[in-house]
């Protein structure tokens, strides 16, 4: 765990350069089972490969309950005896133009600072494990290759909607029974991950996913769950 200075040293402002080319070794492909995947991945990839989006959770993806926050979390399923990326071929990612944001930003990373009520969002720079630094970009042209928002909303939201899910996931384990937990896990994995068509807005429907959740977290609050668990 990185303290808080060590964040604050890695930061990088949108247009300070930075040094790094990708050498296509497929070495940050392999030997993983940490790459998280959030709703717009899955969304962009089913798109791209014209499948639905439970489609692309049954066929590539693990589906496992956070340790820590209790919710439902959407990992890649690694495969073969490198247990590299399912959508690795010849050391090259056969779904490069949506590759996972988490892919695409590397070797930079982000984060909103805790009790930051402006939720901006930090860059900073990771340590890298393979590549060269023959190639000069700032976090701002680096962003623009994959569309990826400087002020990413969709990141934001994300962000919010985790912390607030999951508050309201631990008080129901301390609250209510195993039943009403289960229920709600599972309505979370659909709403988070699953009710999308591809065909439609992704924005939208997002949207319309968080108010189904924020809604049945004020149901259960005016049926006197406590969302910050009990002392």
């Amino acid at each position: 765990m990185l303290s808080p200075e060590e964040i604050q040293e890695m930061t990088l402002d949108l247009d300070i350069p930075f040094q790094f080319k990708c050498r296509s070794c497929g070495k940050c492909c392999k030997d993983r089972h940490d790459i998280i995947l959030k709703s717009r991945d899955i969304f962009r990839i089913a798109q791209y490969l014209k499948l639905s989006t439970k489609e692309v959770l049954a066929r590539y993806c693990c589906v496992s309950l956070g340790p820590n926050s209790k919710l439902p979390v959407v990992t890649l399923q690694a495969v073969g005896t490198t247990q590299h990326c399912p959508f690795m071929e010849n050391r090259k990612c056969a779904v490069h133009p949506v590759k996972p944001e988490v892919c695409a930003l590397y070797p930079l990373g982000r984060y909103i600072r805790p009790n930051d009520d402006t939720n901006e969002i930090k860059y900073l720079l990771q340590p890298m494990s393979c590549g060269g630094v023959s190639k000069t970009h700032t976090v701002r042209s680096w962003l623009a290759r994959f569309n990826i928002p400087v002020n990413d909303r969709f990141y934001v939201s994300w962000t919010t909607i985790l912390s607030t899910m999951s508050l309201a996931m631990q008080a129901l384990i301390q609250q209510k029974p195993a039943q009403e937990q289960l229920a709600f896990y599972y309505l979370l994995r659909e709403m988070l991950y699953e009710n999308y068509q591809t065909d439609l807005d992704f924005d939208w429907q997002f949207q319309r996913n968080m108010r189904v959740l924020a809604d049945t977290v004020k149901k259960l609050v005016e049926e006197g769950l406590e969302p910050h668990g009990k002392e």
